[in-house]
């Protein structure tokens, strides 16, 4: 997930560099949603291995309301940044902005146990 996370990031930024070329930043674009939607499956079974049955629900339904309001409060401030910087600083600060979540999905990988068996 932070490999398709950091892809994403960076493609989205990248797109912000290559705004004079509208193509080339439409790829970009394109090839960012592809790796967002990978990423997203990703997750809700990540969620569906670690989480006990009787609180999936509750999580899932949390998880879903907190990305709805983080989306609302990130198009209206990335809508504020575009009117004061443009459009393409919009993107270059979104796509640096969304690699800040790369040392979540780090801190929750497994780790091996240390202890070893007793």
């Amino acid at each position: 997930m932070s490999g398709l996370l950091i892809a994403s990031g960076i493609l989205l930024a990248s797109a912000g560099f290559a705004a004079g070329r509208p193509n080339v930043a439409l790829s970009l674009l394109f090839l960012m949603n592809v790796f967002q939607g990978a990423r997203e499956p990703l997750a809700l079974s990540w969620f569906n291995e670690h989480l006990e049955p009787e609180e999936r629900a509750t999580m899932l339904s949390f998880r879903g309301t907190m990305a709805t309001a983080g989306g609302a409060v990130g198009l209206l401030l990335g809508g504020v940044v575009a009117d004061l910087r443009g459009i393409p600083f919009a993107w270059k600060l979104a796509g640096t902005l969304s690699l800040l979540a790369v040392p979540c999905y780090l801190a929750l990988r497994p780790r091996p146990d240390l202890e070893g068996p007793r």
